[in-house]
């Protein structure tokens, strides 16, 4: 079936917890769209919701183009939550009964792609919604660190940051920790000021993890006012993100080598207040150096599909 009709397009997607990008691209390198969709992670929110919302933003942005999946000549799906050979043959299974072709389909974890075009980093370390470490093998081959969801990892994440945030504010509210300036920002926000209320909130929506993860800014707010507390907390999955980054190096045997690390994702954005303080651990340890990478996970997406390298 795939020899009867040409193959004109190439497709990248980086689906990462809160959102999902699409690019289609003709195969003389013409762009023909960016879109943007409901991201999920397909190990937290499910096969069935997975499938819907992947769906939704391929197949929309399809007919648009007046394109067909059996027209494809290369996707790569780099998505959070393909973490094993169980969830990325069910992301494959998605894909493939839309109708792209089996040969012609690169399913990998939304941070692996970013290592996948170029050897001038040994680690990527992502925080955003949620965390997750992967480091490249001498043989090639990828491993991770970490990214196991909410509930056992997830550290220094936004998700993580705003949780913390929660708890803290609620110390404050119970007088068992001084936060002033959290939580005059923190009920400015979100207009909950009574354990009571912020017990509710956070119990009614602590699987939307995107509905939580929003108020993660809110300590780096306070500690740049002098809210001790909130910069405690800050260091504190400062800490965590380093650690993970230190456990991936030892799990590829450079624990006593130098390591160059990509940061990527919203937490450790280039200048953010994140990744400043992991560059002060990075540049005390003497042992790894940390960088941005040159294209955007999308971009490294688009570049798998096509199979070229940078």
């Amino acid at each position: 079936m795939e020899g009867m009709r040409p193959m004109t397009y190439y497709a990248g997607l980086d689906v990462g917890g809160t959102s999902a990008r699409l690019k289609l691209t003709r195969r003389d390198d013409a762009e023909l769209g960016e879109y943007f969709g409901q991201g999920c992670t397909l190990n937290v929110e499910g096969y069935e919701e997975a499938r819907s919302r992947y769906r939704t933003l391929v197949l929309e942005a399809l007919k648009k183009n007046n394109l067909a999946p059996q027209e494809c000549a290369g996707v790569c799906v780099a998505a959070s939550g393909v973490d094993g050979e169980e969830t990325q043959a069910q992301c494959r299974r998605i894909f493939e009964e839309m109708g792209f072709a089996k040969t012609r389909l690169i399913v990998c974890n939304d941070c692996e792609v970013l290592l996948r075009c170029s050897a001038s980093a040994d680690i990527v370390l992502v925080a955003g919604t949620g965390s997750i470490a992967v480091g490249r093998k001498e043989d090639g081959s990828y491993l991770r660190c970490g990214g196991f969801g909410h509930i056992l990892s997830d550290e220094g994440s936004a998700y993580d940051i705003a949780v913390r945030t929660f708890r803290l504010v609620g110390d404050h509210i119970d007088g068992r920790a001084f936060c002033p300036i959290l939580y005059r920002l923190f009920t400015e926000a979100t207009g909950l000021t009574q354990l009571n209320e912020l017990n509710v909130y956070i119990n009614d929506h602590i699987l939307e993890r995107p509905q939580i993860a929003r108020f993660a800014h809110l300590p780096e707010q306070a500690a740049a006012q002098g809210d001790e507390a909130a910069n405690a907390l800050l260091e504190g999955r400062a800490d965590a993100l380093f650690r993970l980054l230190c456990d991936t190096a030892k799990k590829l045997g450079k624990a006593e080598e130098p390591v160059k690390a990509w940061l990527w994702g919203s937490v450790v954005a280039q200048g953010s207040d994140m990744e400043q303080r992991l560059q002060r651990r990075a540049q005390a340890s003497g042992c790894v150096t940390l960088m941005h990478p040159p294209y955007t996970a999308l971009e490294a997406a688009v570049l798998t599909a096509r199979g070229l390298s940078v």
